[in-house]
């Protein structure tokens, strides 16, 4: 019998499963944060009050902290995008009309950015390690990585290395999407916006396959040759959207029954059990049933043990097949 190749895909609900405080709402409600916020304001002397329509030049760190105590919750990619897509009343010299032009950025916003990165590796590489808590995340990472294998790989959106997080040994490849943190303040961690998201070249450092750091994840490759994918804590977001889109909508065309990918995805509660169902409908043109119908799937909730026993089934399973 051939072996069965296994994916693994890890987003931040996996480190937070893990107990860590990693939502970038914890980010920007810490100290590390206001020091970097106070540094920039004294570096570059932003306007306090600044127009966030016309301004060219704004505190990002300000910014980012106004629209957390707006929202209580915040998306930081997102906000990056929102930032350097801003467009203003301009004049077109050939034609003297008024015209909406994409916002140019200044050294001191591109210098911002990369302090925000740096400013994000140093919270990172401070956060405490609750051990000895017991976690789905840290459940799954020993059945699928504490052996060496040759039919699994993990791809990690977080910026995390495993093995210092969860002290257990992975044995089996990792693949690091958006780089890793660092000690001292070089950091090689990539944040930032896809390529289809259409910004003024000056800020093309906000995309991430522009950054020195960018390398080829080969995921896609991955997902067609994985015949179990296991997604952890990534909520398929628009941000992510070129790495999987293609994938879903494969699986919802008409698929011999032996040919099927099993696929199988944790995420914390209801609310974002929906939301991932709400991504997959947006990837697969509304075309959810046929997904549902064409692929073996299934979606498990992690918040208090909700769906334990259908975890832990699945948890037996994985293990009897990986022993195969």
């Amino acid at each position: 019998m051939k072996k069965k190749n296994f994916l693994l895909i890890i987003g931040n609900g996996f480190d937070l499963d893990l107990g860590l405080r990693t939502k970038y709402k914890d980010f920007i409600d810490s100290n590390i944060y206001d020091e970097y916020t106070k540094r920039i304001q004294e570096r570059y002397s932003f306007k306090m009050n600044y127009d966030i329509e016309s301004d060219e030049e704004i505190n990002i760190f300000s910014y980012f902290k106004s629209v957390l105590k707006i929202q209580n919750w915040i998306d930081l990619e997102m906000e990056i995008g929102n930032l350097a897509t801003r467009k203003y009343l301009d004049i077109d010299p050939e034609t003297g009309t008024p015209i909406r032009a994409l916002m140019k950025s200044s050294s001191a916003m591109m210098d911002s950015f990369n302090a925000l990165r740096e400013c994000l590796n140093k919270y990172i590489s401070h956060v405490d390690i609750p051990w000895g808590r017991r976690s789905y995340a840290s459940e799954l990472l020993n059945i699928i990585a504490s052996e060496s294998r040759d039919n699994v790989q993990i791809v990690n959106f977080n910026y995390t290395y495993l093995k210092d997080y969860t002290g257990i040994d992975i044995k089996v490849p990792i693949h690091h999407i958006h780089g890793t943190i660092t000690s001292g303040p070089e950091t090689n961690i990539i944040l930032g916006v896809q390529d289809d998201i259409e910004v003024d070249k000056s800020y093309s450092y906000v995309i991430k396959s522009h950054s020195p750091y960018y390398h080829s994840s080969r995921i896609i490759d991955l997902l067609e040759n994985a015949d179990e994918v296991i997604f952890f804590g990534h909520s398929l977001g628009e941000t992510d959207y070129p790495y999987f889109s293609e994938f879903f909508q494969s699986q919802c065309k008409r698929i011999p029954p032996e040919l099927r990918k099993k696929i199988r995805i944790f995420t914390f509660d209801e609310s974002s059990r929906l939301d991932i169902l709400y991504q997959l409908r947006i990837m697969n043109n509304k075309q959810t049933r046929m997904f549902f119908e064409n692929a073996d799937f299934a979606l498990y909730r992690t918040k208090d043990k909700m769906d334990d026993k259908e975890i832990q089934i699945y948890f037996s399973e994985l293990k009897r097949d990986l022993s195969v």
